[in-house]
């Protein structure tokens, strides 16, 4: 049974319009194979959502692992996150085929965006 506020819950997720609204005005993070992009989203939580490309990354089993690694560790940071809306977009060029390799990519993506937001927070 997931504990409180360790799910990955329909509101906490990007919808059509989101999506447009992040890639429009986002500011960029970047880690090798990843790029995640981030605006402020004027509530009072993350929202996460996802691109991973065919053509970035062919095999499907792939692609859902790094699905799963990207929701679970969302699920396991989203308390410490700043309220932004999100999107990570997947590159195949670089990407650490193993799960530890790549979430330990994604942790220090997530640093990234409290380093910058935290800050702002406090103003």
């Amino acid at each position: 049974m997931n504990e409180i506020g360790s799910s990955f819950s329909a509101f906490l997720r990007l919808r059509g319009d989101d999506f447009s609204r992040v890639f429009k005005e986002a500011v960029p993070f970047r880690v090798q194979g990843i790029t995640l992009l981030a605006r402020s989203n004027g509530l009072v939580y993350p929202r996460f959502g996802f691109v991973i490309g065919k053509k970035q990354v062919k095999k499907a089993y792939l692609r859902n692992r790094l699905k799963r690694v990207l929701r679970e560790s969302f699920r396991h940071k989203r308390i410490e996150l700043p309220a932004v809306d999100m999107v990570a977009v997947i590159y195949q060029r670089g990407l650490p085929i193993d799960k530890v390799a790549f979430a330990k990519r994604v942790d220090d993506i997530w640093k990234q965006l409290n380093a910058y937001y935290k800050p702002l927070a406090a103003d």
